[in-house]
């Protein structure tokens, strides 16, 4: 057996565990609170604390609820942020990055980011017109933030799941990386590691799923470990181009209806390949 002086397995359902030197990177876990839509962000961080994660990805237009019929928004009240923060310590939860944001207005582009940082996030995630980018660039290098620019599938009006699309309109903005969402390359036909490796460097987060199938844009997410991606592949692609970022968990479809089941699953898949489920602190 060839030997990986940072990468070793054993046999757990076949997912690999990471070892690695002290000075080598982590990549670290956060959950896409879309994964529970359905549910005020009240509820859905109450079942992501259950789960056993302490990172999320917020998304624009979710209820607040415990009280607020606000929504995440660029319009959000000082007093619903606050009630987000609140809730963010209640249950002991880091918020890490606020996306996908879609907002395209120098405006609304600005108050995305403030929101961001207030509630602690390093990141913004967008996914919005190339010629956008250098705004939401400007106004979170401001503020200390990270941008990150996120892709659909085949069928959307915006080229991102081409990695050459990424990087070309992000080349020259050091402060913009990319946020590969691999569910969607493998609804679009796409080589997911190929994919990876070509945005090399440029990664600063990863939406990660696993998919019943390729090639179809109406493939369904499956807990890890169950579908066709090669996670593994993915890890070790991660890990090759010394990844720090965080790889956030996405429900959708029937994985979202199962909810706190589903992400537990994951969570557990995760765990076992060794990966890292950072303090709030």
């Amino acid at each position: 057996m060839k030997f990986f002086p940072h990468l070793f397995f054993v046999v757990l359902g076949c997912i690999p565990v990471i070892g690695r030197a002290t000075d080598l990177p982590l990549p670290k876990v956060a959950v896409q609170t879309y994964s529970f839509h359905n549910l005020s962000l009240d509820e859905a961080l109450a079942k992501i604390h259950a789960a056993g994660a302490s990172c999320v990805e917020c998304y624009i237009g979710q209820k607040i609820g415990d009280g607020s019929e606000e929504k995440i928004s660029p319009a959000m009240s000082k007093e619903a942020t606050a009630k987000v923060a609140g809730l963010l310590q209640k249950y002991g939860i880091r918020m890490v990055s606020l996306g996908v944001c879609v907002q395209e207005s120098e405006g609304d582009i600005v108050a995305n980011c403030r929101l961001a940082a207030e509630l602690g996030a390093k990141y913004i995630n967008i996914e919005v017109l190339p010629e956008t980018i250098p705004l939401y660039s400007r106004a979170a290098a401001q503020l200390g933030l990270k941008v990150a620019v996120h892709n659909h599938a085949s069928d959307s009006k915006k080229p991102y799941v081409n990695p050459e699309a990424v990087l070309a309109a992000i080349r020259g903005l050091e402060n913009v990386g990319a946020c590969p969402d691999i569910g969607h390359y493998a609804r679009s036909g796409g080589d997911v590691l190929a994919n990876l490796k070509a945005l090399g460097d440029r990664i600063f987060l990863v939406h990660l799923k696993d998919m019943d199938r390729q090639g179809d844009l109406q493939a369904s997410v499956v807990p890890f470990g169950e579908g066709v991606l090669d996670l593994p592949g993915v890890f070790r692609e991660l890990e090759g181009q010394k990844f720090d970022g965080y790889l956030i968990v996405e429900l959708e479809g029937k994985a979202a209806a199962d909810g706190e089941a589903s992400l537990r699953k994951d969570l557990e898949y995760l765990a076992k390949a060794g990966l890292r489920f950072p303090p709030t602190k």
